[in-house]
């Protein structure tokens, strides 16, 4: 999802600015979001009209401040819901910061108190933080979804199944999504520590160097095929006149 011409984002590539883009866009029915502590305690549970959403997959470590936070002490789940929370305003802060970049108050697209790319985030509600903790845990949206997609295996399925009801087959759906989504969350995180161990002893200097020459070579190749894009779009300027005069 972005508000910004080609060239625009062509240069915002080459400075290391990139657009607001969303892990998923899906069309579902869900209950509205947890944005704070109180709501998680007691959490709504009807599900709003089928819109569109937007989903920013998160995850949180073992040690760090979500864990050793007071909503982690005293909310079964604090850490991750407090994570999944914070998507929401990290996500306008840099649509934001791109507005300025892009289109500063008072010019001809900034006519509101927001910029239009903000005004792009707010069109899609709160987004949805899917966030996974160290322990095998999840985020109050993931449940959601894992829900929803399980509601409609069982109505697509239930009676291949062999269930007398749609409910009998939404409880075994579920609860093998649950178990499958719970194996893979923490055998991922394994993995991620394990990968993370090579930097082990590094001094910072050395792991900013790595991080640094990682962005550069993202930045190649997402200006790669921004270049590529406009290449065809040239070619089919030629190509596609010339086919239609008969040439």
């Amino acid at each position: 999802m972005s508000s910004l011409s080609r060239a625009q984002r062509a240069e915002s590539i080459a400075e290391g600015r990139h657009a607001v883009i969303p892990d998923a866009a899906i069309r579902v029915s869900m209950p509205r979001a947890l944005d704070s502590a109180a709501a998680a305690v007691r959490p709504h549970t009807a599900r709003l009209p089928m819109r569109r959403l937007l989903f920013d997959v998160k995850t949180v470590h073992a040690g760090t401040s979500h864990y050793r936070s007071a909503r982690a002490r005293r909310q079964r789940g604090g850490a991750v819901q407090a994570r999944a929370q914070d998507v929401e305003a990290a996500y306008r802060r840099h649509a934001q910061r791109l507005d300025r970049i892009h289109h500063p108050p008072g010019t001809a697209r900034h006519r509101h108190p927001v910029g239009p790319i903000e005004q792009v985030v707010l069109r899609h509600s709160r987004v949805r933080g899917l966030v996974f903790g160290a322990y095998g845990e999840w985020s109050s949206d993931v449940e959601w979804l894992l829900e929803e997609a399980a509601r409609a295996a069982a109505r697509r399925d239930w009676r291949r199944m062999g269930c007398p009801s749609e409910s009998v087959a939404y409880s075994r759906i579920v609860a093998s999504y649950r178990r499958r989504m719970g194996l893979v969350a923490v055998r991922e995180m394994a993995r991620h520590r394990i990968r993370q161990s090579a930097y082990v002893g590094l001094t910072r200097q050395q792991l900013d160097d790595i991080m640094h020459e990682r962005e550069r070579q993202r930045d190649r190749r997402e200006a790669a095929m921004v270049a590529a894009d406009r290449s065809v779009e040239i070619a089919q300027s030629y190509v596609v006149p010339a086919f239609e005069r008969g040439a």
